[in-house]
């Protein structure tokens, strides 16, 4: 394979990543897209609320897509989060 070629799939490649990573939040990053405090999205985890999330190691992750439903049956008042 050609130099050019290797370049190609490294690239794509790292578009791959990218992609994966930004399919996914974390507590941080659900809490600055809900403007709330990160204890706040642990807290509605601990009781149930809040969007659905899963565990990779220690980490806690959500799906952008369980999110954006979360946010959506917020807005419609099908979900109380408070």
């Amino acid at each position: 394979m050609s130099e050019e070629g290797l370049k190609e799939v490294e690239e794509g490649l790292k578009e791959v990543v990218r992609s994966a990573v930004s399919e996914f939040l974390t507590t941080e990053e659900l809490a600055a897209k809900l403007r709330t405090a990160p204890e706040t999205c642990r807290y509605w985890r601990h009781v149930g609320k809040g969007p659905k999330s899963f565990k990779v190691g220690r980490r806690v992750l959500y799906a952008a897509e369980d999110v954006d439903t979360f946010i959506t049956k917020a807005r419609a008042g099908g979900q109380s989060v408070a």
